[in-house]
């Protein structure tokens, strides 16, 4: 009986990771315990769970470097906007850092000399090509500031607003034989001259 309680239990936590309810490290956390107390299980049952353990650790690491590499890239492009060229370039370092550091792990276990002199040396350019990087970008970001500080500072030139000039406008009494009988106002120039002749016409008409 305990055997069957045993097998179903293993039967229920596999279909249950595979299906998507139970959750990676749910599973990890139940199939080790499987492990340690189900003393029932065959050596094909432990294998099987030995290698969902591994499979689901991967997919859990997974996981976490891609969100790790999509807020590191986020965080890069937001400096970036910002002027923070030498924090991205901090970060950049770290993880070419990282990488090499792991790569000569690798070579001192598995005593390759070469590969190691090789990896030191390049860990020392690492650092120094950084060091390089790390006062350009600072010399940048500091010309960035000081322009931003200077445009912020100055204010712009506003250019002077056109003053309309008032036009002329004129008034012409309109007389005859010595008689105003009114007058005209609001003519321009032009205007004032034609009724003005105008007039005079007339004036010359009336009295021949």
């Amino acid at each position: 009986r305990e055997f069957i309680q045993q097998q179903i239990a293993l039967r229920d936590l596999q279909q249950g990771y595979e299906d998507g309810t139970i959750s990676a490290a749910r599973y990890v956390q139940q199939a080790e315990q499987m492990l340690n107390f189900s003393n029932l299980l065959n050596d094909q049952d432990l294998s099987n769970l030995r290698s969902g353990i591994e499979a689901a650790e991967r997919q859990m690491a997974s996981l976490r470097d891609e969100a790790r590499n999509t807020l590191s890239s986020l965080q890069d492009e937001l400096d970036r906007l910002e002027g923070n060229t030498s924090a991205v370039l901090t970060r950049e370092q770290e993880r070419r850092i990282a990488d090499l550091e792991q790569q000569l792990d690798l070579a001192r276990r598995s005593n390759d000399q070469q590969a190691v002199s090789e990896l030191q040396e390049s860990l020392r350019l690492a650092e120094r090509i950084f060091e390089i990087e790390q006062q350009r970008a600072r010399e940048a970001d500091q010309r960035q500031q000081q322009n931003r500080a200077q445009e912020t500072s100055t204010p712009a030139t506003a250019a002077a607003p056109s003053v309309a000039r008032p036009e002329r406008r004129t008034t012409v009494d309109i007389s005859f034989g010595g008689q105003t009988f009114g007058s005209v106002s609001g003519l321009d120039d032009n205007q004032a001259d034609d009724l003005v002749r105008a007039l005079e016409r007339i004036n010359l008409n009336t009295a021949a």
